[in-house]
């Protein structure tokens, strides 16, 4: 061993005076020269500048061997500041590794939008502030046995004698303190808590999606063998940039979602106002029959006017609860489901108004419309004469534009019956064909009795048509077909008086 040292000394000593002016680099099996470092230098800077790669050993001589190729390579990093990274004996520049992640943004961006999609980023979160929240909890016990001690050491310093410095003088002897071990039983009395730890980091771009992408592109230069080495390598950063854009994705939804609930409650809160405005108007109008005859247009009121008022109830709770509703107009059916698909806070008044429905009861519906105001953190407006008296004026030339435009003898009837009855008592009603002969009649003294006539003759007409064979049909609606035109016009008329 010593003579084989020696001749290495030898060895290098005699290297060393035949090339007295070179920077040698003496390796495990050979020695090199500076130019070859030299040329890696330059070609490391040019690596940098050119935001490309590098492959180390194509700038080395074939005889060294994988030791001495990892020597010169770790001299050559040491020597260097330039921001590179290795992966077995290929330099990749800072500026490669760039354009790598700028890639894979498209991928990230994508991925990012679906975890918050799916719901999974949110869940995430909830289950991480959950965790963290659990695991801030303070935790306060007193210890009333290290009290109990405490107080005898006091007393036992003062001396049990009395107090002051007339008391008389006690000692106590020292008592050395064991440690608890850690799995010693904690005292019965005694509360315990195990915080939970946080959930791990959420990974929305994994290192397959990133192989997915840059994997064409490494091919294209030969560098697949390196694939998961780079893939691993930006790994973090790309799924930090996912869970940033997931984050304002996030956000960008909440706030839309919150805006939009604010609209949507302002919106309902309107046309709940409106429906509510509406049955009161032809509530005070019905009021005006006799009284036997309110129960069964206080039926159809609520039926109508009553259910559409349900509705906008049912659609704003959906909405509040997230529960999906597809259509405007929600049947009966698809009402009662929503209902008993709301949480309790919402489904019970919803399910009190949904009973008044039935009642004939208009003091028992207005109830439970308050109570489902208040439980929807809406109100009801006070009542505007003046749109009041507005909106009877725009119902009457609705009613009247309507009548203009039928050519049907039953619908022309009920238009006109419901148009005079607005007209005469500057009220609405809200009523079904079956209840036109008792507005007829109720219609008799408040209109002269050639007009009264006129109506109850094409009333007469009207239900022989509808009663009448099919062979009879024909010349009884030829008769209501002449007599339409002054049914529209007597409309005009007693408007115009």
């Amino acid at each position: 061993m010593k003579n084989f040292s020696y001749k290495v000394k030898y060895l290098l000593s005699y290297v060393k005076r035949f090339l007295p002016n070179e920077e040698l680099t003496f390796l495990d099996s050979c020695v090199i020269g500076s130019q070859i470092i030299q040329n890696l230098e330059m070609a490391l800077e040019e690596c940098v500048v050119s935001n490309s790669y590098l492959d180390l050993v194509s700038f080395l001589p074939s005889v060294l061997s994988d030791n001495d190729i990892e020597e010169v390579v770790m001299t050559l990093l040491k020597s260097t500041s330039k921001p590179i990274v290795l992966f077995e004996n290929t330099v990749f520049s800072h500026g490669f590794i760039e354009n790598l992640q700028n890639s894979c943004m498209p991928m990230v961006q994508k991925q990012a939008e679906e975890v918050v999609k799916s719901g999974k980023y949110q869940q995430f979160n909830m289950e991480k502030q959950l965790a963290r929240t659990t695991a801030a909890v303070p935790f306060t016990h007193v210890d009333h046995k290290a009290e109990r001690r405490e107080e005898r050491r006091r007393k036992a310093a003062s001396g049990k004698g009395g107090g002051g410095t007339q008391g008389r003088e006690t000692k106590t002897k020292a008592v050395k303190k064991h440690q608890r071990s850690k799995q010693q039983a904690h005292d019965p009395d005694e509360p315990s808590y195990v915080g939970k730890s946080a959930p791990t980091e959420l990974e929305i771009v994994s290192i397959e999606d990133i192989e997915n992408v840059i994997t064409e592109s490494l091919e294209a230069e030969g560098l697949e063998n390196l694939l998961t080495y780079l893939s691993e390598d930006i790994h973090w950063s790309l799924n930090q940039a996912a869970l940033a854009a997931a984050k304002e994705i996030a956000e960008k939804l909440l706030q839309d979602a919150n805006q939009n609930r604010k609209q949507t409650h302002s919106s309902a809160q309107d046309r709940i106002n409106v429906l509510v405005n509406d049955i009161k108007l032809y509530e005070k109008g019905l009021k005006l029959l006799p009284t036997d005859q309110h129960s069964q247009y206080i039926k159809y009121l609520l039926k109508s006017f009553g259910g559409d008022t349900l509705s906008e109830f049912c659609k704003y709770a959906a909405n509040q609860c997230n529960l999906s509703v597809q259509v405007d107009v929600l049947s009966i059916e698809l009402r009662n489901k929503i209902i008993n698909d709301l949480p309790d806070e919402y489904m019970k008044p919803l399910k009190a108004l949904n009973a008044t429905l039935s009642s004939q009861n208009m003091d028992l519906f207005y109830q439970a419309v308050d109570i489902c105001l208040s439980e929807c953190g809406m109100i009801l407006k006070k009542v505007d004469k003046k749109k009041d008296k507005l909106f009877i004026q725009n119902h009457r030339e609705k009613l009247i534009a309507g009548l203009d435009n039928c050519n049907d003898p039953a619908l022309v009837l009920h238009l006109a019956v419901l148009a005079i009855f607005t007209i005469v008592t500057q009220n609405i009603l809200h009523a079904s064909g079956r209840q036109v002969p008792s507005i007829i009649l109720f219609l008799k003294t408040q209109l002269k009795e050639e007009d009264f006539l006129k109506i109850q003759h094409y009333h007469e007409l009207v239900s022989k048509f509808l009663t009448a064979k099919d062979d009879e049909k024909s010349e009884i609606e030829s008769k209501l077909k002449e007599e339409m035109p002054s049914i529209k016009s007597l409309v005009g008329e007693i408007k115009n008086k």
